[in-house]
Parts: C-alpha cells; sequence; structure tokens
C-alpha cells in the first residue's frame, strides 16, 4: 500500500492506518484549524486488491470525543472519470456492512455507482433522539471526505435506507441540499420532519410493506415517533416540490409481489414522487426474483436523465464539521484511513 511521507514522497511500506491529525484551536476541542493536504498519487506505485475502503472519524458529542466510522466501495475495475455515490443507511440494530450483498455489489462493479456505507452511533441513526450524536453532521463530514476524489460526481449523490435509516435519509433530504435522490425503505416520514420544507427538489422513491406492523403504513404513534402515513409522506413530498400531476395509481408486479404504485410527477426539476406498498410483506421487502435495488438506482438513473441542463451545481460542505480541507485526494486504496 502506497503512503505519503512527510516530503510529499511516495514509499511502497504497508500502512494499516493513515493518520491524519489537526492542530485544536484555542483549546476548544469542537474547532479545527484548516489542515490542506496536496497528496500525489503514483499511478505506477503497486495498488492493493481490495476496492473496500474503510475510514474512520473523530465526532464530538455532548459527553465527548467519539469514532464514527464508514467504509467506501469503488468498482474492481475504474475505468470512468466520473461516479455516482449513493449512501445506503442501515436499519437500527445493523452496520453499513448490511448491504454489502450481491446485488448492490454488481452494480457498483458494472461501474453504477461508487457506495458509501456508514455506520450509526451504538448502530442507530439519531432521526428522533435516538442517540447523542448529530448524524446530519457526520453525514457532512463524510460528503467532506469523500469529495476530495474528483471521479465522485457530487452533484449525483443519492441515500438509500432501511426502517431507521430510511427515516435518516428522509431526515437529511429535508435539513440538507446534498442528496439528489432518496429511496426510504420501510418507513415514511416522522410527523415533525413533515413539517420542515426542504432546501431544493429531489426524487423520491418510498417503499412499505403492506403487513408492516414495526411502521405501519397507516402512521400514527408507535415506539419510535408519530408517523405521519406512507400516503401523507409522499403527498408532502409533492406539495413542497409542486408536483402538478397526480397521484397516478397502478398495480405492478416486482417479480412474484404485486405492488401498488402511487405516482406524483411534473414536479420542480422535472422530479417524480413515488410510494410503492408491497402487497403481503411486513418490515422486510423480501422480494421474488427481481432485486429491489437495482429497481432504486434505475429510478435514479431515469430521475437523472430527466433533468433540465441548467440543474443547480452541487453544494458540497468544503469544512462541514471535520474541519479538513482535502485536496487532490483520490480514494486512495490503502485499507483503512483515519481522519482526526
Amino acid at each position: 500500500q502506497n503512503v505519503v511521507d512527510s516530503n510529499n514522497t511516495w514509499y511502497g511500506e504497508r500502512a494499516d492506518n493513515f493518520y491524519i491529525t489537526p492542530e485544536l484551536e484555542g483549546g476548544v476541542s469542537s474547532q479545527f484549524r484548516l489542515l490542506e493536504l496536496s497528496i500525489r498519487l503514483d499511478e505506477s506505485g503497486p495498488q492493493p486488491p481490495s476496492p473496500l475502503q474503510n475510514y474512520t472519524i473523530d465526532q464530538q458529542i455532548s459527553s465527548g470525543s467519539i469514532e464514527r466510522s464508514f467504509s467506501v466501495r469503488l468498482p474492481t475495475t475504474i475505468t470512468k472519470t466520473s461516479y455516482p455515490v449513493v449512501f445506503f443507511f442501515h436499519g437500527s440494530g445493523g452496520q453499513g456492512s448490511n448491504f454489502l450483498r450481491g446485488d448492490i455489489l454488481q452494480m457498483i462493479d458494472d461501474e453504477e455507482f461508487v457506495a458509501v456505507f456508514p455506520n450509526g452511533y451504538n448502530n442507530k441513526w439519531n432521526v428522533n433522539n435516538e442517540s447523542p450524536a448529530d448524524d446530519v453532521a457526520f453525514f457532512e463530514m463524510m460528503l467532506t471526505v469523500i469529495s476530495a476524489d474528483t471521479r465522485l460526481d457530487m452533484n449525483q449523490v443519492y441515500g438509500v435506507g432501511t426502517s431507521n435509516g430510511a427515516g435518516m435519509i428522509n431526515k437529511l433530504g429535508k435539513e440538507t441540499s446534498y442528496l439528489r435522490g432518496i429511496a426510504p425503505i420501510v418507513s415514511q416520514q416522522l410527523t415533525y420532519i413533515g413539517a420542515i420544507t426542504p432546501p431544493r427538489p429531489l426524487s423520491v422513491f418510498q417503499v412499505n410493506g403492506q403487513d408492516d406492523t414495526t411502521i405501519p403504513p397507516s402512521g400514527g404513534s408507535i415506539w419510535a415517533g408519530e408517523f405521519l402515513s406512507a400516503e401523507a409522506s409522499v403527498a408532502n413530498w409533492a406539495t413542497y416540490f409542486n408536483c402538478s400531476t397526480g397521484p397516478a395509481t397502478a398495480t405492478l408486479a416486482w417479480g412474484a409481489r404485486t405492488v401498488q404504485e402511487t405516482i406524483y410527477s411534473n414536479c420542480q426539476e422535472n422530479r417524480d414522487v413515488r410510494l410503492y406498498i408491497v402487497e403481503e410483506v411486513g418490515h422486510q421487502i423480501n422480494l421474488q426474483g427481481v432485486s429491489l435495488y437495482q429497481i432504486i438506482w434505475a429510478f435514479f438513473k431515469d430521475q437523472h436523465a430527466s433533468l433540465p441542463a441548467d440543474d443547480e451545481a452541487a453544494n458540497v460542505p468544503a469544512i462541514g464539521s471535520l474541519g479538513i480541507v482535502l485536496t487532490a485526494l483520490p480514494l486512495l486504496r490503502i485499507g483503512s484511513m483515519r481522519l482526526k
């Protein structure tokens, strides 16, 4: 694995961890000086075989510093100069590696996108006071790190999430302007999130299980908070995005599953807001013969293709909560990197 020394010279010894430690300013641990890193790649140097890169970031919470981790999965063979980015947010009790499954990995290796698999603090996302961590800030920290690789198209960043992770991408879609599309699976918006005005339009592909008793499509007050119904959640997005057509309904087949489709279209930036209720399934969307994630990615691609030419440029946090500016830093394929 290639490593850079203090003179910005590459050498070939192995490094299992790469440490970047910015200097504290005024003794306040939540504020950092800017540490600019300009790292030159030696393209002729040895490259490790693994396309999965692991990152650790220190984040401040009320009780002190905690470690936050995420992984980035690159295509095994890279032939393109630009890739969309898809974030996958796990459910409560899960971890990012839950998404390292065959259908997602195949799309990555087909060079459809680069995937980011973050891990929630204590395996949860702070959507409704589930943890003391600021996960919106953590998302911005991850964007700051990965945006240093110019091969990643930060104007095509998408979010997929299941259950508690679906709540997180709903929250990010309402509170930030970084995502161009979201696919919340087996969760609709919490009532308080529904009241937030999103800063910009995005495409929505919501999937619920008809027989879900964990987060019922009917919504209401449950253990995780007060939820809109599945239908009210997509109608909420459609209202904010000024969708002029819909709701149009249809019955589809996803493999052996029957699916009830609701579409709001002709929204701002030619985007769609869609709801899919999968019959005879609960809090696990188990399709038979087709991949839900491939269906979602096809939707994101179609939505991007229909955007107007003057679509707004990406607004990526240059510093964010991390306090580090990374320049000319392609994802290094060094196995793991620790950012402090």
